[in-house]
């Protein structure tokens, strides 16, 4: 499998904090795969580490169905600040047999590249700020690819206006070890790069030919003017 060394250039410089856009971010994962991928690791590392090591896994007996799902609105600007809102409902809800996921208050998560303000609820937290938010983390720094996966870009296609590489990524054989984590369970992740950014547009992750997680960038504006606030 070939890695095209611009592909490899493009990922590797991709900085997130030199980034000015406003996007939402569309996240979801399906609780009856990610069920099977736990028993898959949880068989795999009771085999490799014998019976009572580990701690049963708490999704590989969670019985309820239906997607988990996240979505809200994102704000990035040079220097690593961002603004983050959730609304209502959004931050992680189920489409099925899930009622107490449901969250029916807002938030809001801003960063000036130092510390990183909470809202939510009508309370208020500060933090350090540690790198970008977890909402969008896996998309606008996609070294793990590089990392974790063979890559082959399979064509080229135009999202919103901007062009994108089609690229699939194969995780790497890995020798069973301590809390290894997942990844390379998977049978791939389908992305779509952007060809200038080098972000992540989409990425699709794919388990016994189904799909388990989503997540996507939408509505993707390029130096919006409230960026500049």
């Amino acid at each position: 499998m070939t890695i095209v060394p611009e592909l490899v250039a493009l990922l590797y410089r991709a900085d997130w904090k030199q980034l000015s856009l406003s996007t939402t971010v569309t996240w979801q994962r399906d609780r009856s795969v990610g069920r099977q991928l736990w028993r898959q690791a949880d068989a795999e590392r009771q085999q490799t580490w014998g019976m009572g090591k580990f701690p049963r896994l708490s999704e590989a007996g969670d019985q309820r169905t239906g997607l988990l799902e996240s979505e809200c609105r994102v704000l990035l600007a040079p220097g690593g600040r961002y603004r983050v809102e959730t609304a209502a409902g959004t931050a992680a809800r189920a489409a099925a047999h899930d009622d107490d996921d449901d969250d029916d208050a807002s938030s809001t998560r801003v960063s000036d590249g130092e510390f990183r303000w909470t809202t939510y609820a009508g309370t208020a937290r500060r933090c350090q700020a540690d790198g970008p938010d977890h909402a969008f983390r896996g998309l606008v720094t996609p070294r793990w690819l590089l990392a974790c996966y063979d890559l082959q870009i399979t064509g080229a296609t135009d999202v919103a206006g901007r062009p994108a590489h089609r690229v699939t990524a194969l995780p790497r054989a890995v020798i069973p070890r301590f809390s290894p984590g997942q990844y390379h369970l998977l049978d791939r992740v389908d992305v779509l790069v952007d060809a200038e950014l080098g972000i992540i547009l989409r990425s699709e992750q794919v388990f016994g030919g189904q799909t388990l997680e989503l997540a996507q960038l939408l509505g993707l504006r390029i130096d919006p003017p409230e960026g500049a606030d």
